[in-house]
């Protein structure tokens, strides 16, 4: 039993005595692996935080471009919609006229309706008399105007007083029609649109219809 103690201490110190070598290369080897995976994280890191912030980027730019897209289709749909209603009473009135048949009407506004708000007035005067170097005197007059909205209580919360709304300017009316071969009737026409909507003769086009059109 002595024997193979002996032999097992022996063991041990040859293996001290190559360790340390083998120990220092080893945790020179594991330095080099771990800066290496850290260099490889952080790169990683930085891209997808780039990634990120790229993605937001495009993420955000739609909604900017949706938001005009949809403010722009919004006042062209209440364009489209107000020379409808202008042009289907129109052609239900003009129908109604003794030889006039299959009317087609186009109508083109300006812009849209126009909302007008009360609102409160207050004027202020201040008069001042200054003297001036030669001895003499002289009187300034300065006013100031100032408008505030009239709000409302409605519903809970409070809104401008609306007063009236102003239609839109027409700026052109174009009628095409069975009938209006006759000058007269071509006339009537006219007057009818001119009073109809408050615009200039000649602002109005009245057309004939092509033979065997809707006839």
């Amino acid at each position: 039993m002595a024997n193979k103690d002996t032999s097992k201490f022996k063991e041990l110190l040859n293996q001290s005595s190559n360790g340390p070598k083998k120990i220092r290369w080893y945790y020179i080897v594991g330095l080099i692996v771990l800066g290496l995976l850290l260099m490889m994280i952080g790169t990683s890191g930085d891209e997808e935080d780039d990634g990120m912030m790229q993605s937001d980027e495009v993420q955000n730019e739609p909604v900017a471009k949706k938001y005009t897209i949809q403010t722009s289709a919004n006042a062209a749909t209440e364009f489209q919609l107000i020379e409808q209603a202008y042009g289907e009473q129109l052609q239900q009135a003009l129908e109604t006229i003794d030889g006039i048949s299959n009317v087609d009407v186009v109508v083109n506004v300006k812009e849209t309706e126009s909302k007008v708000y009360e609102k409160d007035r207050s004027i202020r005067q201040q008069t001042t008399d200054e003297a001036d170097t030669e001895g003499g005197n002289r009187t300034l007059d300065e006013g100031t105007e100032e408008e505030t909205l009239v709000l409302v209580q409605q519903g809970g919360s409070e809104e401008p007083l609306l007063i009236r709304v102003d239609k839109p300017d027409v700026t052109g009316v174009l009628v095409v029609a069975n009938g209006v071969e006759s000058m007269q009737r071509k006339e009537w026409v006219i007057e009818a649109v001119t009073r109809t909507l408050d615009v200039p003769a000649h602002r109005v086009s009245v057309m004939p219809k092509q033979l065997g059109k809707d006839e």
